[in-house]
């Protein structure tokens, strides 16, 4: 998905302030470990929430800070369909 696979088209929006760039369900990506780059995705919606997976909580839904903001290496706004 972060490379464009799949027919998954988008425009890449800046990381210089990705809690107030960019729209709402931008797919947001991070990179955890060195050999997964760009290995976990969520969803943005709204200014500064996102919604992603969890190993230990499950699907939820946190706030865009702390360890999701160091650890953001790319977000995406979906053109599919436009």
């Amino acid at each position: 998905m972060a490379i464009g696979d799949g027919g998954w088209t988008g425009i890449p929006v800046t990381l210089d302030d990705p809690a107030n760039c960019g729209d709402t369900l931008d797919l947001m990506f991070w990179t955890f470990a060195a050999k997964r780059p760009n290995g976990h995705v969520g969803v943005r919606w709204g200014k500064q929430r996102v919604t992603h997976a969890s190993t230990r909580r499950g699907v939820v839904i946190d706030r865009l800070s702390g360890v999701l903001m160091k650890a953001l290496t790319k977000s995406i706004h979906l053109t599919i369909g436009e």
